[in-house]
Protein backbone atom coordinates (compact mmCIF):
# COMPACT_ATOMS: atom_id res chain seq x y z
CA UNK A 1 0.00 0.00 0.00
CA UNK A 2 1.68 3.53 -0.88
CA UNK A 3 1.63 6.35 1.61
CA UNK A 4 1.17 9.42 -1.03
CA UNK A 5 1.47 11.62 2.13
CA UNK A 6 5.18 10.11 2.44
CA UNK A 7 5.51 10.00 -1.41
CA UNK A 8 4.79 13.68 -1.59
CA UNK A 9 7.77 13.95 1.67
CA UNK A 10 10.02 12.27 -1.12
CA UNK A 11 9.01 14.17 -3.49
CA UNK A 12 9.36 17.78 -1.78
CA UNK A 13 13.09 16.69 -0.76
CA UNK A 14 13.90 14.85 -4.10
CA UNK A 15 13.45 18.74 -5.57
CA UNK A 16 15.88 20.14 -3.40
CA UNK A 17 18.79 17.50 -3.67
CA UNK A 18 21.24 18.62 -6.68
CA UNK A 19 22.71 14.98 -6.84
CA UNK A 20 19.61 12.89 -7.79
CA UNK A 21 18.29 15.62 -9.77
CA UNK A 22 21.64 15.57 -11.66
CA UNK A 23 21.04 11.75 -12.00
CA UNK A 24 17.36 12.97 -13.84
CA UNK A 25 18.58 15.12 -15.67
CA UNK A 26 21.52 12.49 -17.27
CA UNK A 27 18.34 9.68 -17.53
CA UNK A 28 18.89 8.00 -21.16
CA UNK A 29 15.51 7.75 -21.75
CA UNK A 30 11.67 7.71 -20.49
CA UNK A 31 11.99 4.33 -18.49
CA UNK A 32 15.43 4.66 -17.13
CA UNK A 33 13.93 8.16 -15.88
CA UNK A 34 10.82 6.63 -14.02
CA UNK A 35 13.14 3.78 -12.67
CA UNK A 36 15.01 6.03 -11.06
CA UNK A 37 12.11 8.44 -9.87
CA UNK A 38 10.59 5.03 -8.39
CA UNK A 39 13.75 4.53 -6.33
CA UNK A 40 14.11 8.46 -5.15
CA UNK A 41 9.97 8.06 -4.19
CA UNK A 42 10.76 4.62 -3.11
CA UNK A 43 7.62 3.19 -5.33
CA UNK A 44 8.66 -0.02 -6.63
CA UNK A 45 5.14 -0.51 -8.94
CA UNK A 46 5.56 3.32 -9.94
CA UNK A 47 4.97 3.68 -14.55
CA UNK A 48 4.56 6.58 -16.26
CA UNK A 49 0.91 7.03 -16.14
CA UNK A 50 1.41 7.04 -12.23
CA UNK A 51 4.12 8.95 -12.12
CA UNK A 52 2.67 11.98 -14.44
CA UNK A 53 -0.65 11.81 -12.19
CA UNK A 54 1.30 12.04 -9.05
CA UNK A 55 3.75 14.85 -10.16
CA UNK A 56 0.77 16.90 -11.53
CA UNK A 57 -0.80 16.83 -8.00
CA UNK A 58 1.73 18.50 -6.22
CA UNK A 59 2.10 22.02 -7.80
CA UNK A 60 -0.61 22.99 -5.46
CA UNK A 61 0.87 25.54 -2.85
CA UNK A 62 4.46 25.03 -3.30
CA UNK A 63 6.68 26.35 -1.27
CA UNK A 64 10.70 25.90 -1.65
CA UNK A 65 13.26 26.54 0.58
CA UNK A 66 15.10 29.05 -1.92
CA UNK A 67 18.44 28.55 -0.81
CA UNK A 68 18.51 24.74 -1.59
CA UNK A 69 15.91 24.44 -4.38
CA UNK A 70 17.71 27.48 -6.47
CA UNK A 71 20.93 25.14 -6.22
CA UNK A 72 19.41 23.43 -9.46
CA UNK A 73 15.97 25.32 -10.46
CA UNK A 74 16.53 28.23 -11.91
CA UNK A 75 12.77 30.99 -12.54
CA UNK A 76 12.48 31.31 -16.21
CA UNK A 77 9.17 33.01 -16.79
CA UNK A 78 6.79 35.36 -14.99
CA UNK A 79 3.04 34.55 -15.62
CA UNK A 80 0.98 37.73 -14.88
CA UNK A 81 -2.65 36.36 -14.66
CA UNK A 82 -1.36 34.30 -11.51
CA UNK A 83 1.80 35.79 -10.17
CA UNK A 84 3.64 32.80 -10.53
CA UNK A 85 7.00 32.09 -12.01
CA UNK A 86 7.87 28.71 -13.62
CA UNK A 87 11.40 27.15 -12.84
CA UNK A 88 13.66 24.80 -15.32
CA UNK A 89 16.84 22.53 -14.11
CA UNK A 90 20.30 24.42 -15.03
CA UNK A 91 23.35 22.64 -14.30
CA UNK A 92 25.15 24.34 -17.11
CA UNK A 93 27.25 27.63 -16.63
CA UNK A 94 25.19 30.47 -18.91
CA UNK A 95 26.89 31.19 -21.80
CA UNK A 96 24.57 32.29 -24.80
CA UNK A 97 24.13 35.39 -26.39
CA UNK A 98 20.91 35.81 -24.46
CA UNK A 99 19.69 34.38 -21.32
CA UNK A 100 16.24 32.74 -23.09
CA UNK A 101 18.49 30.57 -25.49
CA UNK A 102 20.09 28.93 -21.88
CA UNK A 103 16.58 28.69 -20.79
CA UNK A 104 15.66 27.20 -23.95
CA UNK A 105 18.33 24.31 -23.97
CA UNK A 106 17.50 24.10 -20.19
CA UNK A 107 14.02 23.07 -21.57
CA UNK A 108 14.87 20.39 -23.81
CA UNK A 109 15.78 17.12 -21.10
CA UNK A 110 13.56 15.03 -19.59
CA UNK A 111 13.71 16.04 -16.04
CA UNK A 112 12.58 19.86 -17.25
CA UNK A 113 9.93 17.65 -19.18
CA UNK A 114 8.75 15.88 -16.35
CA UNK A 115 8.98 18.27 -13.72
CA UNK A 116 7.74 21.92 -14.42
CA UNK A 117 7.35 23.45 -10.90
CA UNK A 118 5.58 26.72 -10.41
CA UNK A 119 5.30 28.63 -7.56
CA UNK A 120 3.78 31.94 -6.36
CA UNK A 121 5.90 34.99 -6.33
CA UNK A 122 4.86 36.84 -3.75
CA UNK A 123 5.48 34.40 -0.76
CA UNK A 124 9.08 33.79 -1.67
CA UNK A 125 9.91 37.58 -0.77
CA UNK A 126 10.03 36.33 3.15
CA UNK A 127 13.08 34.22 2.07
CA UNK A 128 14.77 37.13 -0.19
CA UNK A 129 17.47 38.04 2.70
CA UNK A 130 18.46 34.58 3.20
CA UNK A 131 19.81 34.63 -0.60
CA UNK A 132 23.13 36.01 -1.26
CA UNK A 133 22.78 39.65 -2.52
CA UNK A 134 23.77 40.68 -5.21
CA UNK A 135 26.03 43.60 -6.47
CA UNK A 136 26.35 43.91 -10.22
CA UNK A 137 29.67 44.74 -11.85
CA UNK A 138 27.93 46.21 -14.55
CA UNK A 139 24.35 47.06 -16.15
CA UNK A 140 24.10 47.85 -19.37
CA UNK A 141 21.12 49.95 -20.89
CA UNK A 142 20.86 50.01 -24.87
CA UNK A 143 18.41 51.45 -27.18
CA UNK A 144 18.01 48.70 -29.79
CA UNK A 145 20.15 46.87 -32.00
CA UNK A 146 23.05 49.20 -30.35
CA UNK A 147 25.57 46.67 -29.75
CA UNK A 148 24.50 45.64 -26.91
CA UNK A 149 24.63 42.14 -27.07
CA UNK A 150 28.52 42.13 -28.42
CA UNK A 151 29.35 43.64 -25.20
CA UNK A 152 27.68 41.14 -23.13
CA UNK A 153 28.54 38.35 -24.71
CA UNK A 154 32.54 39.40 -24.98
CA UNK A 155 31.81 39.59 -20.69
CA UNK A 156 30.55 35.61 -21.02
CA UNK A 157 33.89 34.67 -22.48
CA UNK A 158 35.44 35.56 -18.92
CA UNK A 159 34.95 31.65 -17.06
CA UNK A 160 34.64 34.09 -13.88
CA UNK A 161 31.77 36.55 -14.99
CA UNK A 162 28.06 35.46 -14.88
CA UNK A 163 26.08 37.56 -17.70
CA UNK A 164 22.38 38.17 -16.90
CA UNK A 165 21.38 38.82 -21.19
CA UNK A 166 17.74 40.25 -21.12
CA UNK A 167 15.82 38.70 -18.82
CA UNK A 168 12.53 38.27 -19.11
CA UNK A 169 11.39 37.40 -16.51
CA UNK A 170 12.98 40.14 -14.26
CA UNK A 171 11.87 42.87 -17.29
CA UNK A 172 8.08 41.37 -16.55
CA UNK A 173 7.93 41.25 -13.43
CA UNK A 174 9.64 45.16 -13.28
CA UNK A 175 6.63 46.06 -15.61
CA UNK A 176 3.55 44.70 -14.16
CA UNK A 177 2.10 47.31 -12.69
CA UNK A 178 -0.82 45.12 -10.47
CA UNK A 179 2.37 45.34 -7.86
CA UNK A 180 2.24 48.31 -5.34
CA UNK A 181 5.02 50.43 -6.00
CA UNK A 182 7.04 49.61 -2.80
CA UNK A 183 6.54 46.17 -3.49
CA UNK A 184 8.49 46.14 -7.23
CA UNK A 185 12.11 46.67 -6.59
CA UNK A 186 11.75 43.34 -3.54
CA UNK A 187 10.55 41.55 -6.44
CA UNK A 188 12.99 42.38 -8.75
CA UNK A 189 15.92 42.32 -6.59
CA UNK A 190 14.36 38.56 -5.52
CA UNK A 191 14.93 37.68 -9.16
CA UNK A 192 18.16 38.88 -9.50
CA UNK A 193 19.20 37.01 -6.71
CA UNK A 194 17.94 33.98 -8.34
CA UNK A 195 19.37 34.27 -11.43
CA UNK A 196 21.95 36.22 -10.47
CA UNK A 197 23.30 33.76 -8.37
CA UNK A 198 26.80 32.86 -8.54
CA UNK A 199 28.32 29.91 -9.40
CA UNK A 200 31.12 28.49 -6.90
CA UNK A 201 33.86 29.65 -9.93
CA UNK A 202 31.97 32.95 -10.56
CA UNK A 203 32.91 36.37 -9.13
CA UNK A 204 31.65 38.86 -11.26
CA UNK A 205 28.22 39.79 -12.64
CA UNK A 206 26.86 41.64 -15.73
CA UNK A 207 23.41 42.60 -16.35
CA UNK A 208 21.96 43.65 -20.12
CA UNK A 209 19.14 44.58 -19.68
CA UNK A 210 16.00 44.71 -21.97
CA UNK A 211 15.90 47.69 -24.41
CA UNK A 212 12.37 49.23 -23.05
CA UNK A 213 13.81 48.30 -19.07
CA UNK A 214 15.94 51.76 -19.50
CA UNK A 215 12.51 53.54 -18.24
CA UNK A 216 13.05 51.89 -14.65
CA UNK A 217 16.78 53.17 -14.80
CA UNK A 218 16.04 54.92 -11.62
CA UNK A 219 15.08 51.89 -9.63
CA UNK A 220 17.76 49.88 -10.96
CA UNK A 221 20.10 52.25 -10.06
CA UNK A 222 18.58 52.82 -6.14
CA UNK A 223 19.04 49.40 -5.87
CA UNK A 224 22.42 48.74 -6.91
CA UNK A 225 24.34 52.24 -6.35
CA UNK A 226 27.85 50.82 -6.85
CA UNK A 227 27.42 49.09 -10.17
CA UNK A 228 28.75 50.62 -13.01
CA UNK A 229 26.41 51.81 -15.78
CA UNK A 230 27.19 51.42 -19.59
CA UNK A 231 24.53 52.90 -21.91
CA UNK A 232 24.23 52.73 -25.98
CA UNK A 233 22.54 54.53 -28.68
CA UNK A 234 22.47 54.68 -32.20
CA UNK A 235 20.74 56.71 -35.05
CA UNK A 236 17.28 56.43 -35.07
CA UNK A 237 17.29 55.72 -39.17
CA UNK A 238 19.41 52.96 -38.66
CA UNK A 239 17.01 51.58 -35.77
CA UNK A 240 14.04 52.44 -37.83
CA UNK A 241 15.48 50.47 -40.88
CA UNK A 242 16.38 47.55 -38.78
CA UNK A 243 12.75 46.87 -37.27
CA UNK A 244 11.28 47.30 -40.96
CA UNK A 245 12.96 43.84 -41.48
CA UNK A 246 12.79 42.44 -38.55
CA UNK A 247 10.71 44.14 -35.67
CA UNK A 248 11.62 43.66 -32.08
CA UNK A 249 9.46 43.00 -29.12
CA UNK A 250 9.10 46.57 -28.64
CA UNK A 251 8.87 48.18 -32.14
CA UNK A 252 6.27 45.59 -32.81
CA UNK A 253 3.89 46.83 -29.79
CA UNK A 254 3.71 43.38 -27.45
CA UNK A 255 5.86 45.01 -24.90
CA UNK A 256 3.42 46.92 -22.47
CA UNK A 257 3.65 50.77 -23.49
CA UNK A 258 6.58 52.33 -21.02
CA UNK A 259 6.44 55.42 -23.46
CA UNK A 260 4.44 57.88 -25.69
CA UNK A 261 1.37 55.97 -27.87
CA UNK A 262 -1.22 53.84 -26.05
CA UNK A 263 -1.44 50.22 -26.97
CA UNK A 264 -2.79 48.50 -28.91
CA UNK A 265 -1.23 49.58 -32.55
CA UNK A 266 -3.28 49.85 -35.86
CA UNK A 267 -0.73 49.77 -38.71
CA UNK A 268 -0.99 52.99 -39.80
CA UNK A 269 0.33 54.64 -36.62
CA UNK A 270 3.13 52.21 -35.95
CA UNK A 271 5.67 54.29 -37.79
CA UNK A 272 4.63 57.00 -35.18
CA UNK A 273 4.79 54.74 -32.26
CA UNK A 274 8.47 53.32 -32.83
CA UNK A 275 9.26 57.40 -32.95
CA UNK A 276 7.62 57.53 -29.61
CA UNK A 277 9.52 55.07 -28.39
CA UNK A 278 12.80 55.93 -29.79
CA UNK A 279 12.03 59.66 -28.12
CA UNK A 280 11.24 57.99 -25.35
CA UNK A 281 14.59 56.29 -25.14
CA UNK A 282 16.29 59.50 -25.63
CA UNK A 283 14.85 61.41 -23.16
CA UNK A 284 15.48 58.38 -21.07
CA UNK A 285 19.13 58.67 -21.82
CA UNK A 286 19.39 62.21 -21.38
CA UNK A 287 18.28 61.59 -18.04
CA UNK A 288 20.51 58.83 -17.10
CA UNK A 289 23.26 60.65 -18.69
CA UNK A 290 23.03 63.78 -16.23
CA UNK A 291 22.40 61.54 -13.13
CA UNK A 292 26.52 61.27 -13.89
CA UNK A 293 26.09 57.53 -13.29
CA UNK A 294 26.70 56.06 -17.19
CA UNK A 295 28.95 55.73 -19.37
CA UNK A 296 27.79 56.82 -22.69
CA UNK A 297 28.41 55.80 -26.12
CA UNK A 298 27.08 55.86 -29.59
CA UNK A 299 26.84 52.62 -32.17
CA UNK A 300 29.46 54.09 -34.76
CA UNK A 301 31.71 54.40 -31.37
CA UNK A 302 31.46 50.75 -30.38
CA UNK A 303 32.26 50.08 -34.18
CA UNK A 304 35.40 52.09 -34.45
CA UNK A 305 36.40 50.69 -30.52
CA UNK A 306 39.11 48.55 -29.52
CA UNK A 307 38.10 45.50 -26.87
CA UNK A 308 41.27 46.95 -24.60
CA UNK A 309 40.22 50.17 -24.66
CA UNK A 310 36.26 49.28 -23.72
CA UNK A 311 38.01 47.38 -20.80
CA UNK A 312 39.88 50.35 -19.87
CA UNK A 313 36.94 53.05 -20.14
CA UNK A 314 34.96 50.40 -17.44
CA UNK A 315 37.79 49.45 -15.41
CA UNK A 316 37.58 46.38 -15.83
CA UNK A 317 40.90 44.57 -15.41
CA UNK A 318 41.66 41.69 -18.10
CA UNK A 319 44.62 39.26 -18.98
CA UNK A 320 46.09 39.82 -21.75
CA UNK A 321 45.11 36.44 -23.07
CA UNK A 322 41.21 38.05 -21.99
CA UNK A 323 41.82 40.96 -24.25
CA UNK A 324 43.16 38.14 -27.18
CA UNK A 325 40.05 36.34 -26.24
CA UNK A 326 37.68 39.54 -26.89
CA UNK A 327 39.33 40.92 -29.90
CA UNK A 328 38.78 37.55 -31.74
CA UNK A 329 35.16 37.54 -30.57
CA UNK A 330 34.79 41.11 -31.69
CA UNK A 331 34.86 39.42 -35.68
CA UNK A 332 32.56 37.32 -35.43
CA UNK A 333 28.60 38.31 -35.67
CA UNK A 334 27.29 36.82 -32.14
CA UNK A 335 23.64 36.58 -33.51
CA UNK A 336 24.89 34.24 -36.49
CA UNK A 337 27.15 31.65 -34.72
CA UNK A 338 30.17 31.41 -37.06
CA UNK A 339 29.69 34.39 -39.54
CA UNK A 340 32.01 37.19 -39.63
CA UNK A 341 30.73 40.47 -38.41
CA UNK A 342 29.53 42.87 -41.23
CA UNK A 343 28.88 46.73 -39.70
CA UNK A 344 25.43 47.74 -41.17
CA UNK A 345 25.55 50.23 -43.73
CA UNK A 346 23.62 53.20 -42.70
CA UNK A 347 19.77 53.00 -44.61
CA UNK A 348 18.45 55.25 -46.51
CA UNK A 349 16.51 58.06 -44.51
CA UNK A 350 12.91 56.49 -43.84
CA UNK A 351 10.52 57.59 -45.69
CA UNK A 352 7.99 60.25 -43.48
CA UNK A 353 4.73 61.58 -44.65
CA UNK A 354 3.96 65.35 -43.19
CA UNK A 355 1.65 63.77 -39.93
CA UNK A 356 5.13 62.22 -38.82
CA UNK A 357 7.59 64.95 -39.68
CA UNK A 358 7.53 66.75 -36.82
CA UNK A 359 7.93 63.56 -34.76
CA UNK A 360 10.82 62.56 -36.90
CA UNK A 361 12.23 66.07 -36.21
CA UNK A 362 12.33 66.01 -32.46
CA UNK A 363 13.14 62.67 -32.78
CA UNK A 364 16.35 63.79 -34.62
CA UNK A 365 17.07 66.63 -32.09
CA UNK A 366 17.30 64.44 -29.05
CA UNK A 367 19.45 62.13 -30.12
CA UNK A 368 21.52 64.94 -31.68
CA UNK A 369 21.55 66.89 -28.15
CA UNK A 370 22.98 63.56 -26.96
CA UNK A 371 25.87 63.39 -29.69
CA UNK A 372 27.03 66.65 -28.58
CA UNK A 373 29.08 65.93 -25.37
CA UNK A 374 30.25 63.04 -27.31
CA UNK A 375 31.57 65.13 -30.20
CA UNK A 376 33.77 67.32 -27.80
CA UNK A 377 37.11 69.25 -28.93
CA UNK A 378 39.41 66.37 -29.82
CA UNK A 379 43.36 68.94 -29.69
CA UNK A 380 43.62 68.81 -26.31
CA UNK A 381 44.72 65.99 -24.14
CA UNK A 382 41.68 62.65 -23.02
CA UNK A 383 41.04 62.86 -26.73
CA UNK A 384 41.33 59.60 -27.44
CA UNK A 385 39.02 59.25 -24.19
CA UNK A 386 37.06 62.11 -23.64
CA UNK A 387 34.09 61.32 -26.40
CA UNK A 388 33.98 57.30 -24.73
CA UNK A 389 33.53 59.18 -20.94
CA UNK A 390 32.35 62.21 -20.63
CA UNK A 391 35.79 63.78 -19.21
CA UNK A 392 37.63 67.43 -20.13
CA UNK A 393 40.59 69.10 -18.71
CA UNK A 394 41.20 72.68 -18.43
CA UNK A 395 44.33 74.13 -16.93
CA UNK A 396 44.07 75.00 -13.29
CA UNK A 397 44.02 78.68 -12.16
CA UNK A 398 43.86 80.69 -9.24
CA UNK A 399 39.78 80.37 -9.19
CA UNK A 400 40.60 76.15 -8.51
CA UNK A 401 42.42 76.85 -5.51
CA UNK A 402 40.00 75.83 -3.27
CA UNK A 403 38.59 73.09 -5.43
CA UNK A 404 42.62 71.78 -5.52
CA UNK A 405 43.07 72.29 -1.38
CA UNK A 406 39.51 70.36 -0.67
CA UNK A 407 40.88 67.30 -2.75
CA UNK A 408 44.19 67.49 -1.00
CA UNK A 409 42.09 67.23 2.11
CA UNK A 410 40.22 63.83 0.86
CA UNK A 411 43.13 61.94 0.80
CA UNK A 412 43.99 63.23 4.55
CA UNK A 413 41.09 61.91 6.37
CA UNK A 414 43.27 60.77 8.95
CA UNK A 415 43.51 64.16 10.58
CA UNK A 416 39.91 63.59 11.47
CA UNK A 417 40.34 60.97 13.47
CA UNK A 418 43.08 61.84 15.73
CA UNK A 419 40.21 62.96 18.24
CA UNK A 420 41.82 66.42 17.89
CA UNK A 421 39.39 69.91 17.87
CA UNK A 422 37.93 70.31 14.55
CA UNK A 423 39.59 73.86 14.09
CA UNK A 424 42.98 72.31 15.00
CA UNK A 425 42.76 69.45 12.49
CA UNK A 426 41.55 71.90 9.80
CA UNK A 427 44.90 73.88 10.66
CA UNK A 428 47.46 71.29 10.31
CA UNK A 429 45.56 70.61 6.87
CA UNK A 430 46.13 73.76 5.72
CA UNK A 431 49.70 73.73 6.82
CA UNK A 432 50.38 70.13 4.81
CA UNK A 433 48.52 71.58 2.21
CA UNK A 434 51.10 75.05 1.67
CA UNK A 435 54.44 72.33 2.42
CA UNK A 436 53.22 70.21 -0.57
CA UNK A 437 52.58 73.28 -2.57
CA UNK A 438 55.66 74.69 -1.83
CA UNK A 439 57.65 71.53 -2.19
CA UNK A 440 55.99 70.94 -6.08
CA UNK A 441 56.76 74.51 -7.01
CA UNK A 442 60.31 73.46 -5.52
CA UNK A 443 60.86 70.19 -7.22
CA UNK A 444 58.84 70.79 -10.65
CA UNK A 445 59.03 74.36 -11.27
CA UNK A 446 57.33 73.90 -14.96
CA UNK A 447 54.89 71.41 -14.07
CA UNK A 448 50.97 71.85 -15.32
CA UNK A 449 48.23 71.50 -12.84
CA UNK A 450 45.18 70.22 -14.68
CA UNK A 451 41.00 70.40 -13.19
CA UNK A 452 39.36 67.29 -14.51
CA UNK A 453 35.98 67.82 -15.63
CA UNK A 454 32.86 64.47 -15.96
CA UNK A 455 29.89 66.36 -17.68
CA UNK A 456 31.18 69.75 -16.92
CA UNK A 457 31.89 68.85 -13.19
CA UNK A 458 34.96 69.29 -11.28
CA UNK A 459 35.81 66.18 -10.24
CA UNK A 460 39.48 65.82 -9.56
CA UNK A 461 42.94 67.18 -10.39
CA UNK A 462 46.16 65.61 -12.16
CA UNK A 463 49.28 67.48 -12.24
CA UNK A 464 51.78 66.63 -15.04
CA UNK A 465 55.75 67.54 -15.16
CA UNK A 466 57.08 66.53 -18.44
CA UNK A 467 60.48 66.77 -20.58
CA UNK A 468 62.50 64.69 -22.56
CA UNK A 469 63.30 62.39 -20.51
CA UNK A 470 59.60 61.25 -18.59
CA UNK A 471 56.51 62.15 -18.09
CA UNK A 472 56.38 63.01 -14.61
CA UNK A 473 52.48 61.97 -12.86
CA UNK A 474 53.35 64.60 -9.81
CA UNK A 475 49.60 64.72 -8.31
CA UNK A 476 46.20 63.17 -9.36
CA UNK A 477 43.38 63.07 -7.10
CA UNK A 478 39.61 61.46 -7.90
CA UNK A 479 36.98 63.35 -5.49
CA UNK A 480 35.47 60.55 -3.29
CA UNK A 481 32.18 60.76 -4.73
CA UNK A 482 33.37 59.82 -8.15
CA UNK A 483 35.52 57.07 -7.33
CA UNK A 484 35.32 53.50 -9.03
CA UNK A 485 33.45 54.63 -12.23
CA UNK A 486 36.21 53.83 -14.37
CA UNK A 487 37.58 57.72 -14.91
CA UNK A 488 40.71 57.53 -12.71
CA UNK A 489 41.39 54.51 -15.73
CA UNK A 490 40.17 56.65 -18.46
CA UNK A 491 42.97 59.36 -17.35
CA UNK A 492 45.65 56.77 -16.87
CA UNK A 493 44.73 55.70 -20.52
CA UNK A 494 45.31 58.67 -21.88
CA UNK A 495 48.22 59.91 -19.93
CA UNK A 496 50.19 57.19 -21.08
CA UNK A 497 48.97 57.62 -24.69
CA UNK A 498 50.22 61.20 -24.60
CA UNK A 499 54.18 59.38 -23.21
CA UNK A 500 53.73 57.20 -25.78
CA UNK A 501 53.00 59.59 -28.74
CA UNK A 502 56.02 61.52 -27.30
CA UNK A 503 57.68 57.98 -26.95
CA UNK A 504 58.56 58.64 -23.19
CA UNK A 505 57.93 56.50 -19.70
CA UNK A 506 55.33 57.95 -17.65
CA UNK A 507 56.97 58.01 -13.83
CA UNK A 508 55.23 58.30 -10.70
CA UNK A 509 55.87 58.23 -6.92
CA UNK A 510 52.91 56.76 -4.30
CA UNK A 511 52.13 56.59 -0.64
CA UNK A 512 53.32 53.43 0.74
CA UNK A 513 50.23 53.11 2.60
CA UNK A 514 47.96 53.66 -0.55
CA UNK A 515 46.72 50.18 -1.11
CA UNK A 516 43.86 51.52 -3.65
CA UNK A 517 46.25 53.53 -5.54
CA UNK A 518 48.78 50.99 -6.59
CA UNK A 519 46.60 48.60 -7.07
CA UNK A 520 45.18 51.12 -10.02
CA UNK A 521 48.26 51.65 -11.28
CA UNK A 522 49.49 48.20 -11.22
CA UNK A 523 46.43 47.18 -13.27
CA UNK A 524 47.36 49.50 -15.96
CA UNK A 525 50.89 48.56 -16.17
CA UNK A 526 52.92 50.44 -13.95
CA UNK A 527 55.81 48.49 -12.22
CA UNK A 528 57.99 49.03 -8.82
CA UNK A 529 60.94 50.67 -9.48
CA UNK A 530 62.52 51.80 -5.56
CA UNK A 531 61.04 52.24 -2.06
CA UNK A 532 61.15 54.05 0.94
CA UNK A 533 59.83 54.26 4.06
CA UNK A 534 56.88 56.75 3.30
CA UNK A 535 56.91 56.40 -0.74
CA UNK A 536 57.29 54.10 -4.15
CA UNK A 537 58.58 54.89 -6.93
CA UNK A 538 56.54 53.17 -10.20
CA UNK A 539 57.28 53.28 -14.14
CA UNK A 540 55.14 52.72 -17.18
CA UNK A 541 56.26 50.96 -19.42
Amino acid sequence: MIDIHEQQQRYWQLLHQPESLFLLHQAQDVEHFVALMADFLNWPELNLEQMLAFIALQQQGFIPDLVRFSQVWFPSRYHSQTKTISWVPVFQRLSKPFLEDDISDARRGLLASFIQPQTLLEPLLSQRESLPAINPNLMIFHWSRCGSTLVSSSFSLLKTCRVLSESMLCSDVMHHDAWPSTLTPLLVDLCLRLQGRLRPDERELVIKWNAWDLACWPMLLELYPNSRVFCLMRHPRDILASHQREAGMHMAGRVKAVFPYPLPLTEPNLDAFRMGVLHGFAQQTAALYQSSRCILMDYQQLNALEPSTLSTILDWSLAAEDIEHWQQHWRFDVKRQGQLFTPMVPAQSIPLNESQTLSWQQLLNAYEQLLQPLDRDKTMMLAELNPLTGLSIKPANANDNLFMAELFYSTKTFFYELGLPLDIAQNMLEQQYRLQQVSYREQYPNAISYILFYQQQAVGKLMLDINEQRVHLVDFIITPSMRDRGLGSAVLEAVKLEATQRQLPVHLSVESENTQAKSLYLRHGFQFQSRSETYESMLWP
